[in-house]
C-alpha cells in the first residue's frame, strides 16, 4: 500500500493498478457517505452517483491540490454529484428533461405538422359568428351587458 501522494501520482500517470487501488479504498466509504447524505436514495440511485463521483475524480484528479486529504476531496465530489442528482430527479418529475415541440413544427417523417388547425371555433368561429349578427351590430363595437 502507497502513500496517498505515491497514489495520486501513480494515478495520474495512468497506472490500472493504482486506479484499482483508489477505488478499493475509496468506492465504500462513499457510497456510505452518499447515502448518510439523504437515506431516501435507493441503492440504485447511490450506486449511480458513486459511479459519477468517481468518473468525476478520474478526469478531475489533477485539479487536487492536496489542501485536504483525498477522501475529503472525493466526499466533496460526492455531495456535489448527490446535488445534481437530486436536482434531475426533481427536474423529471417537473417535465425537465423534455425536449419542447412547437405546435406548428412537422414530423419528419411523415410532414404532417404536430397540432394541425382544427375545425372547431377559432377563425372560422369568429367569421360565421359576424355573419350572424345584424348588418347594424357589424361595424359596431359590442357593448357588455352589466
Amino acid at each position: 500500500m502507497s502513500t496517498e501522494s505515491e497514489l495520486i501520482a501513480r494515478c495520474l500517470q495512468g497506472s490500472p493498478e493504482a486506479w484499482d487501488e483508489l477505488f478499493d479504498q475509496h468506492y465504500g466509504a462513499v457510497g456510505r457517505f452518499v447515502f448518510q447524505i439523504s437515506s431516501d436514495f435507493s441503492r440504485e440511485d447511490v450506486e449511480e452517483i458513486v459511479q459519477e463521483t468517481f468518473v468525476s475524480v478520474i478526469r478531475s484528479l489533477h485539479t487536487f491540490h492536496a489542501k485536504s486529504r483525498l477522501q475529503t476531496w472525493i466526499f466533496r465530489v460526492a455531495v456535489n454529484k448527490a446535488r445534481d442528482y437530486r436536482e434531475r430527479q426533481q427536474a423529471a418529475k417537473r417535465g425537465g428533461g423534455q425536449k419542447a415541440v412547437s405546435l406548428e413544427a412537422e414530423d419528419p417523417e411523415t410532414g404532417l405538422r404536430v397540432d394541425p388547425p382544427s375545425r372547431g371555433p377559432g377563425r372560422q368561429w369568429e367569421t360565421n359568428t359576424a355573419r350572424r349578427r345584424p348588418a347594424a351590430a357589424r361595424g359596431s363595437p359590442r357593448r357588455s351587458r352589466g
